[in-house]
């Protein structure tokens, strides 16, 4: 993003974070959640056409856990896409619509998310 995008979506990546005041602390100060929290609030609040994300929501309180699942839904609901890579099938189930189970580095399987979750607790 440009300083100008930067600076338009500034206000609504710090209120997704939830990190209020904290946010003018320097990063080596926050924990891995706010980390994590920035992060994924930039990503999301960057509008990208894919979105890879990987394991990043174990992280966090229920409530921003919550705040971001409705995010990605909202976000595959607009025709964008999003890449989860998880062990979280409940996560899973509640985001994917699609699902691929990978074995070293192989795809072994690939159908409805419900498919490969039921495929994946088999194996």
């Amino acid at each position: 993003m440009s300083k100008s995008e930067i600076d338009d979506k500034m206000e609504k990546i710090i209120e997704f974070s939830e990190l209020g005041h904290h946010i003018d602390e320097p990063l080596y100060a926050y924990s891995l959640g706010m980390k994590m929290r920035l992060g994924f609030s930039i990503a999301v609040e960057s509008s990208p056409d894919i979105l890879l994300i990987d394991e990043v929501l174990g992280v966090g309180d229920e409530n921003f856990r919550g705040k971001s699942i409705d995010k990605i839904i909202a976000m595959t609901a607009s025709d964008r896409t999003v890449v989860i890579v998880s062990h979280g099938l409940n996560f899973l189930l509640k985001t994917c619509n699609r699902g691929i189970v990978i074995n070293s580095d192989m795809s072994i399987m690939e159908g409805s998310i419900e498919e490969a979750v039921t495929y994946y607790k088999k194996t």
